[in-house]
């Protein structure tokens, strides 16, 4: 069997994620449960305020490196 090592989970509109993943939609807040298939994940976003980066962050396992509005894997 041939593994697929180009797959990778990539979260558009990620700001959705702390907006809607407690109320309206509780699978946005089991995202971060991708970690588990030992893939990077990308979190992509125009803009949102830092409270919200850092949710983003938290929920998805990823770590902030301080490159302006970006979230590195």
């Amino acid at each position: 069997m041939v593994e697929n090592k180009s797959l990778r989970f990539i979260v558009d509109e990620a700001h959705c994620i702390d907006m809607w993943g407690q109320n309206g939609r509780p699978s946005y807040a089991k995202l971060g449960n991708l970690k588990q298939f030992g893939r990077p994940i990308a979190a992509i976003y125009k803009n949102c305020k830092n409270l919200t980066k850092q949710r983003i962050v938290k929920n998805l396992g990823l770590v902030d490196r301080g490159c302006g509005s970006s979230i590195k894997m």
